[in-house]
């Protein structure tokens, strides 16, 4: 029922807080290390930021600025949705292939912008559209958005809105049935994603 989708009471957000910081406490320091790394690398190979920074969407349809590591040229790094494997540079492959470049997320979640795992952050442009093509939509931002989650893990990366409403479905039942379980199994499936070097 979909009356039954609502914010996670407080001792489920506590839990979740909880997982967010034992995650930043354990992600922090090898984001430090590869931070100079990256920096150089992303300095040498393409001008511009060593941050790609987007406005997306989380609780309550607010809107916030996530980081990731840049991994193609500023040029095709303004939100479109670019297929062009060509404008994503060497060092921006490699980070991608491990999912690297999704690191720097980790401060968007201490900050409280997002739990590690939830609903996907939306392109504040896309969530616009999608709330006018999908019936329920808004109801994903009842809860703080994720860097990983149940329509991640279980179904393939969205590329229209026909996608985004088989992951909204997902999403849902996130929402409605979570649980400190529900998570452990998304952070195990997102690891076993990373080791296949499949995205999410």
């Amino acid at each position: 029922s979909l009356s039954q989708v609502k914010p996670f009471k407080f001792n489920q957000y506590i839990v979740k807080r909880f997982i967010d910081l034992i995650a930043c406490v354990l992600v922090i320091p090898f984001l430090l290390i590869l931070l100079p790394v990256a920096l150089i690398a992303i300095k040498v190979q393409s001008t511009g930021e060593i941050l790609f920074k987007q406005t997306r969407v989380t609780i309550s349809n607010n809107k916030f600025k996530m980081y990731k590591f840049r991994t193609m040229h500023e040029i095709s790094s303004q939100g479109d949705r670019v297929s062009d494997k060509d404008r994503i540079f060497p060092f921006g492959k490699f980070l991608r292939k491990f999912r690297f470049d999704e690191i720097p997320q980790i401060l968007n979640v201490l900050y409280g912008d997002m739990h590690i795992s939830g609903p996907r952050a939306e392109w504040y442009k896309l969530s616009e559209e999608y709330l006018i093509q999908i019936p329920f939509y808004k109801l994903r931002y009842e809860v703080n958005s994720g860097i990983t989650g149940w329509a991640q893990v279980m179904f393939r990366y969205g590329h229209d809105s026909i996608d985004a409403k088989q992951k909204l479905m997902y999403d849902l039942y996130y929402i409605k049935n979570w649980s400190f379980w529900l998570d452990l199994e998304i952070g195990i499936r997102t690891f076993l994603v990373i080791l296949k070097k499949q995205g999410i």
